[in-house]
Protein backbone atom coordinates (compact mmCIF):
# COMPACT_ATOMS: atom_id res chain seq x y z
CA UNK A 1 0.00 0.00 0.00
CA UNK A 2 1.24 3.16 -0.77
CA UNK A 3 1.07 6.36 1.68
CA UNK A 4 1.08 9.86 0.59
CA UNK A 5 0.76 13.67 2.23
CA UNK A 6 0.84 16.96 0.73
CA UNK A 7 1.75 20.30 2.66
CA UNK A 8 0.25 23.11 0.72
CA UNK A 9 -0.49 27.16 1.75
CA UNK A 10 -2.17 29.78 0.32
CA UNK A 11 -1.06 33.05 0.29
CA UNK A 12 -2.45 36.59 -1.33
CA UNK A 13 -0.49 37.50 -4.22
CA UNK A 14 -1.04 40.85 -6.53
CA UNK A 15 -3.25 43.07 -4.64
CA UNK A 16 -5.37 40.18 -3.38
CA UNK A 17 -6.35 39.37 -6.89
CA UNK A 18 -4.21 36.02 -6.93
CA UNK A 19 -3.37 33.04 -4.67
CA UNK A 20 -0.48 31.49 -4.88
CA UNK A 21 -0.13 28.17 -3.18
CA UNK A 22 3.48 26.07 -3.01
CA UNK A 23 3.21 22.76 -2.04
CA UNK A 24 5.50 19.87 -0.90
CA UNK A 25 4.71 16.26 -1.41
CA UNK A 26 5.58 12.91 -0.27
CA UNK A 27 4.91 8.99 -1.30
CA UNK A 28 6.13 5.77 -0.20
CA UNK A 29 5.80 2.73 -1.03
CA UNK A 30 7.41 -0.33 -0.81
CA UNK A 31 8.78 -0.21 -4.35
CA UNK A 32 9.87 3.91 -4.97
CA UNK A 33 9.89 6.84 -3.38
CA UNK A 34 8.24 10.31 -4.69
CA UNK A 35 8.94 13.78 -3.62
CA UNK A 36 7.49 16.83 -5.82
CA UNK A 37 7.25 20.76 -5.39
CA UNK A 38 4.62 22.49 -6.66
CA UNK A 39 3.45 26.37 -7.42
CA UNK A 40 -0.32 26.71 -8.49
CA UNK A 41 -1.66 30.29 -9.26
CA UNK A 42 -5.42 30.17 -9.03
CA UNK A 43 -7.66 33.90 -8.83
CA UNK A 44 -8.46 34.35 -4.98
CA UNK A 45 -12.33 33.07 -4.57
CA UNK A 46 -12.87 34.12 -1.19
CA UNK A 47 -12.92 32.24 2.29
CA UNK A 48 -14.94 28.86 2.16
CA UNK A 49 -14.70 28.60 -1.93
CA UNK A 50 -13.53 25.85 -3.55
CA UNK A 51 -13.96 26.38 -7.29
CA UNK A 52 -11.52 28.35 -9.43
CA UNK A 53 -12.59 29.78 -13.06
CA UNK A 54 -8.50 29.02 -13.65
CA UNK A 55 -5.35 27.11 -12.19
CA UNK A 56 -1.69 27.57 -13.76
CA UNK A 57 0.45 24.78 -12.28
CA UNK A 58 4.07 23.85 -12.20
CA UNK A 59 5.48 20.67 -10.25
CA UNK A 60 8.98 19.11 -9.88
CA UNK A 61 8.95 15.23 -9.16
CA UNK A 62 11.48 12.86 -8.68
CA UNK A 63 10.47 9.60 -8.18
CA UNK A 64 12.87 6.42 -7.20
CA UNK A 65 12.52 2.66 -7.40
CA UNK A 66 13.61 1.11 -4.45
CA UNK A 67 13.55 -2.28 -5.06
CA UNK A 68 16.82 -2.73 -7.99
CA UNK A 69 18.92 0.00 -9.47
CA UNK A 70 16.98 1.38 -11.85
CA UNK A 71 17.75 4.58 -12.14
CA UNK A 72 15.66 8.10 -10.55
CA UNK A 73 13.40 9.70 -12.72
CA UNK A 74 12.60 13.32 -12.70
CA UNK A 75 9.69 14.91 -14.27
CA UNK A 76 8.61 18.63 -14.60
CA UNK A 77 5.48 19.32 -15.45
CA UNK A 78 2.91 22.63 -16.60
CA UNK A 79 -0.45 22.49 -16.34
CA UNK A 80 -3.40 24.69 -17.08
CA UNK A 81 -6.76 23.97 -16.31
CA UNK A 82 -9.90 26.21 -17.41
CA UNK A 83 -13.15 25.66 -15.76
CA UNK A 84 -16.01 25.96 -18.27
Amino acid sequence: PQKATRLAYGFPAFADRLTVTPSLGLALSPYSSTTSLRWALTPYTGTGQMDEPWAISLEGQRQKDTTGSSPVDYSFKLRFSLQL
